[in-house]
């Protein structure tokens, strides 16, 4: 840099100007600093200008992580307040727990399925929130619903037809066998041989047998069982031990045993008694049969022409020219009931090609009627709900019971086909049915639009039941047990 301009003084000479000035000291005390830091008082590089650039730097970043620290803290160190919305339902992010904000005031709840029904959302999106954003909160009392839900499956996740309910064998460590019953939501059994329309089952539970025929079951009396064996031939290794939960969700029909014939004595049928029997074999018709009551003959089926020649009747063989002068009866013997009357001809008894494996009833939809099948491969339970086999109230229940882990259901139970009113049920992942009081609480629950399936009762009611899911009961304090 060159000198500055200069100023005339007295004697001739010049003064330095206060720049000029200003400069030198600025370059003696350079070339001090330089002497006393590097020995050197002209280095080719002044020293500490590295270090300047450094402190600049780590100012710079010192405030920029003080300004992250400060949005940090604002957004979860207590600061979040996203969630004081009336009706909001808070997850506290580190235990858990559950509330729902009301009337200014975080209420804690007994668990998940209350807070949706005590928020009141049909759009339920529970809000985590950390326990410091929440310490500052008024407190309410305590809401919810013991005994109700903890996790709901997603709309996407829930099962609906068939429910499959199955029996079949277990063998103890001791040697002994048991029927264990099963029910599997939304599942049908593996390889099952679904009984033909000519084809039945023989099973027994206790003491009592049934034939299951047609989607019903047909109670065969102890002392018709032998009488009911040597009709419809069946041997001894035929009848299959049943769980009663197998049995309880068959439709009965009418008892299958020695033919019950009204009257006694004599018959306006020349030659024979109330209860005889008559066989007329005609070209074209084939084999009918008759048996002779009071006031003249009644047909009857082969099936009960077999089970009157089992108990003993008295048979007469008759030509077709017999037949057309003989008197007939104003009465009907057995079931005029279509549907629960037994067949015409004795049904095909099916037997079961292993004791291991299970007999099922496959329900579809309400009409009661399910489809029956044998030989099915029991169903893995090693993941099953255990129930108890008996509600508190004594109800059979399942004795296993399977949902799919993360899955649910939302099924209407009926009492009958054509019902149009039932009870609507949440079943959840444990293996629990829970009554939903209304359509609306079903909508807050998170299912808003989901049409559940007509169900029997009778099939439902093989779950343990859970309390009634309301929302009025979820906003009530609750009782602690």
């Amino acid at each position: 840099m060159g000198p500055g301009p200069r100023t005339a003084v007295p004697h001739g000479g010049l003064m330095a100007s206060r720049q000029s000035q200003l400069h030198s000291y600025q370059f003696a005390t350079q070339r001090t600093v330089s002497a006393l830091v590097t020995r050197d008082p002209d280095p080719a590089q002044p020293p500490f200008r590295r270090v300047g650039g450094s402190v600049f730097a780590s100012l710079m970043v010192a405030i920029l992580a003080l300004g992250a620290v400060g949005i940090y803290g604002l957004i979860v160190s207590g600061g979040n307040t996203t969630w004081r919305a009336e009706g909001a339902v808070v997850v506290e992010r580190e235990s858990g727990a559950k509330f729902v904000y009301l009337n200014g005031q975080l209420h804690p709840v007994l668990n998940y399925a209350s807070a949706l029904l005590a928020s009141g959302s049909t759009d339920p999106k529970p809000i985590s929130v950390s326990r410091r954003s929440l310490a500052g909160a008024p407190r309410g009392t305590p809401l919810g619903i013991p005994g109700a839900p903890d996790s709901l499956a997603e709309p996407g996740k829930l099962l609906g037809a068939p429910w499959t309910v199955c029996s079949n064998q277990v063998r103890q460590p001791d040697g002994t066998s048991h029927a264990q019953s099963s029910l599997l939501v939304g599942a049908r059994p593996a390889t099952a041989h679904p009984l033909a329309p000519g084809e039945a089952l023989i099973v027994r539970t206790g003491e009592t047998e049934y034939m299951i025929w047609n989607a019903h079951k047909f109670r065969i009396p102890a002392d018709d069982q032998r009488i009911v064996h040597d009709a419809i031939g069946v041997h001894e290794d035929q009848p299959v031990p049943a769980a009663t939960a197998l049995l309880n969700v068959i439709a009965p029909g009418v008892d299958l045993g020695r033919v019950r014939v009204p009257g006694t004595g004599p018959s306006k049928v020349a030659g024979m008694a109330v209860g005889d029997r008559a066989s007329v074999s005609t070209p074209g018709v084939g084999v009918q049969n008759f048996v002779a009551l009071a006031d003249g003959l009644a047909q009857i089926s082969q099936l009960q022409a077999n089970l009157m020649a089992s108990a003993g009747s008295v048979a007469h063989d008759q030509p077709p020219s017999w037949l057309a002068v003989q008197p007939r009866s104003k009465l009907s013997v057995g079931s005029t009931d279509p549907v629960a009357a037994l067949p015409d001809r004795p049904p095909t008894v099916v037997t079961p090609a292993d004791g291991q494996r299970a007999v099922c009833a496959v329900f579809s939809d309400a009409s009661g009627l399910p489809e029956i099948a044998v030989n099915a491969a029991p169903p893995a339970v090693g993941a099953a709900a255990v129930t108890g086999s008996q509600s508190p109230t004594s109800a059979v229940l399942a004795d296993r019971v399977l949902v799919a882990p993360g899955r649910g259901a939302v099924v209407l139970a009926v009492p009958s086909p054509d019902a149009t009113t039932g009870t609507l049920c949440l079943v959840t992942d444990l293996a629990v049915a829970f009554p939903v009081a209304s359509t609306d609480a079903l909508a807050t629950l998170g299912y808003a639009g989901v049409q559940p399936p007509r169900l029997p009762d009778a099939v439902v009611a093989l779950l343990q039941r859970g309390p009634v899911l309301d929302q009025a009961a979820a906003r009530a304090p609750a009782v602690l047990r």
